[in-house]
């Protein structure tokens, strides 16, 4: 098996436990889990499985590190969340310089990733995002519109693609590391705050939640319609979205568990609203 940090999830899990040192509560990345390949395989099936996994990693696992979340059952609130990603250059965990790249990552590898896993017309790729990131390979794989019959070097594109991600993999290590050192209760809260918004407003994780919980505790207790119960205990409780953002707030601030998305949803759910 490829034991490159674009297969495998031990790096993330030791960050996930570093993050601990700065809260028992807190996590960097919620269940990562990449698709693991063997060593023979060709450098086109390598390169997009490892493009997979890292959109994987930081678009479905830690969205919160450099998205802000707000809202809940369709009702915004405003309890001015950051991201982690701002902490950290706020914090001077990073510097500016720093998350400025990891910021343009993220931003070239969604792009990179469109041109395998959505429907990309030809013309549409957006060359010049890429090669700030990744260099000046000719990044059009398949050649769209183009005559030319040349083939795509994807061992190259892999190559520079896992360097790439290996020096984001390592401002990411550095910044977390810095800000436990830091230890603040702002970072601390922030940390708190984006996690929670983000599980609140993720669809894909409650359902996930719901359907994890409802296989221990059973379906009285998670009906197939939770969601219609959700909401309709939110609207009787007299509760708003923010008094229930704060209210897990205080929770996950108290508690001595690492705070997984089905934990905040068991909260939600049977000791909060339902």
């Amino acid at each position: 098996m490829m034991i490159s940090s674009l297969f495998a999830n031990n790096k993330i899990n030791d960050l996930n436990e570093s993050s601990r040192e700065l809260h028992s509560a807190l996590l960097l990345a919620e269940s990562y889990h990449p698709k693991q390949i063997s060593t023979d395989v060709d450098g086109e099936l390598r390169f997009w499985t490892a493009v997979t996994n890292m959109y994987g990693l930081f678009y479905d696992c830690m969205p919160y590190f450099f998205r802000t979340h707000y809202q809940f059952m369709r009702q915004k609130y405003n309890k001015q969340i950051q991201t982690i990603l701002s902490v950290m250059e706020q914090e001077q965990a990073l510097t500016a310089v720093q998350c400025k790249k990891i910021a343009e990552y993220f931003r070239a590898l969604t792009e990179l990733r469109s041109i395998y896993c959505h429907n990309k017309p030809p013309g549409t790729i957006n060359a010049p995002k890429l090669s700030k990131v990744f260099g000046s390979l000719l990044w059009n794989p398949y050649h769209h519109d183009q005559v030319s019959s040349a083939g795509f070097d994807f061992d190259a594109a892999y190559e520079r693609f896992e360097l790439v991600t290996q020096s984001i993999m390592d401002f990411l290590e550095t910044g977390v590391r810095a800000l436990i050192v830091k230890g603040s209760e702002r970072v601390v809260l922030e940390w708190q705050k984006a996690l929670i918004g983000w599980f609140l407003q993720s669809d894909d994780l409650r359902n996930r939640s719901v359907h994890y919980l409802r296989s221990i505790y059973g379906q009285v207790q998670y009906p197939w319609n939770i969601n219609d119960k959700i909401e309709e205990s939110l609207n009787n409780s007299g509760l708003t979205v923010t008094d229930l953002f704060e209210e897990l707030v205080d929770r996950v601030d108290s508690s001595a568990t690492q705070i997984h998305s089905h934990e905040i949803w068991r909260l939600v759910i049977s000791e909060i609203l339902v």
